[in-house]
Formats: structure tokens, sequence, C-alpha cells
């Protein structure tokens, strides 16, 4: 007799976020200072001394700016590595339409999407 194939296994549906939930993301964030870094040891340097959360870019806007290029916000593996080794919220950023990269930054598991030009 053949194997017994197992019923596939629905895709977990996303519920809307509420507007208590929107509110209190908000009030995470409210006193202090979202850190900008490029690297780990800059975002537990920021960890330590108090800020709310971090944005992980693969430049600096002075970088960019000096360079003429787009700021980018930092690939998949940064971020998760910044994750792993921080406690404080991360911060994905991705450029205003582009919601493939939005959905890149959700499955990297970011607490925030912060959608910039």
């Amino acid at each position: 007799m053949g194997k017994k194939q197992a019923a596939p296994v629905p895709a977990p549906q996303k519920k809307p976020r509420s507007l208590e939930t929107k509110v209190n993301m908000a009030r995470l964030f409210t006193g202090g200072v979202i850190a900008v870094v490029t690297s780990v040891d800059q975002a537990i340097i920021a960890e330590r001394f108090g800020a709310r959360g971090v944005i992980v870019m693969d430049t600096t806007a002075e970088m960019a700016t000096r360079n003429r290029t787009v700021l980018l916000g930092a690939d998949p593996a940064s971020t998760r590595d910044v994750m792993n080794m921080t406690l404080i919220p991360m911060v994905g950023r991705v450029r205003v339409g582009h919601t493939m990269e939005a959905k890149v930054m959700e499955s990297c598991g970011v607490t925030l999407i912060d959608e910039n030009e």
C-alpha cells in the first residue's frame, strides 16, 4: 500500500492591526531616538545608550549624498543579524511604492516598516 499523504497546511491568515496596536507601536518609540546604524556593533551601542529602535542601512545619508546614490535599506541578512544581537525594535526602511521590498522586510520580522523616498 502507498503512503498516506498529509493534507497541506493552510497559510496563516493575517489579522488587520487594530487601532490599539497602532497606538501602542507609536508609544513604543515616543521619547527616544531611533538610531540609523550600518553594523551590528553600532546597533549594540545604540541599544546600550538607550535608543528606542534601530534602522539598519547599507550606507549613511552622508555617504549616499557624496556618492550620488539612492539611500537603501540594508539587505535581509544584516537586518536579521542586528535583530539576533539586540532586543530593541527594528524598523525596516523601504522605498515608496516598492511593495516587494516591504514584503521582504516583513518576512524578516521587523517591528515596523518605514516607507521613505
